[in-house]
């Protein structure tokens, strides 16, 4: 049976678990995974001051999860990556993981994009997607 660690997340609010399988889930860009029995806790899905319905500097996501105790974050603005960019930039602690993401509307309904280094140019849903597996994103 494979290895599994834990993984929680906070979410506006809510929190939540999934139990990662190690050996499927890690993404190549998040060098701190928990040792076996450790909790991985991120926010996977904050908005910084490149998104209409947010005032938050990068800096000031990064300094508020790090007093919460969070592993990690993921900037996830309103169709461009480039808060999430900034707080790679500013990020000075190699404990804590910063998961560039963007938040796309498409055709159907909006998708979370992580593991981004380019801009989602497309808004069909499908093309989308493809953009976000092209860059090796989940």
């Amino acid at each position: 049976m494979a290895r599994r660690y834990t993984a929680q997340f906070a979410s506006g609010g809510r929190y939540g678990s999934a139990v990662v399988p190690a050996h499927q889930k890690r993404h190549p860009a998040i060098s701190l995974w928990p040792a076996r029995g450790e909790e991985l806790i991120l926010e996977l899905h904050i908005h910084s001051q490149f998104s209409y319905d947010s005032l938050l500097t990068p800096e000031k996501i990064l300094k508020v999860a790090k007093y919460n105790g969070l592993n990690g974050t993921a900037i996830t603005d309103h169709e461009t990556i480039k808060g999430g960019l900034l707080a790679q930039r500013v990020n000075r602690d190699s404990g804590f993981a910063v998961i560039v993401g963007s938040e796309v509307r498409t055709d159907v309904g909006d998708i979370i994009g992580l593991f981004l280094h380019q801009e989602i140019k497309s808004r069909n849903y499908l093309e989308v997607i493809d953009e976000i597996r092209d860059q090796g994103g989940w």
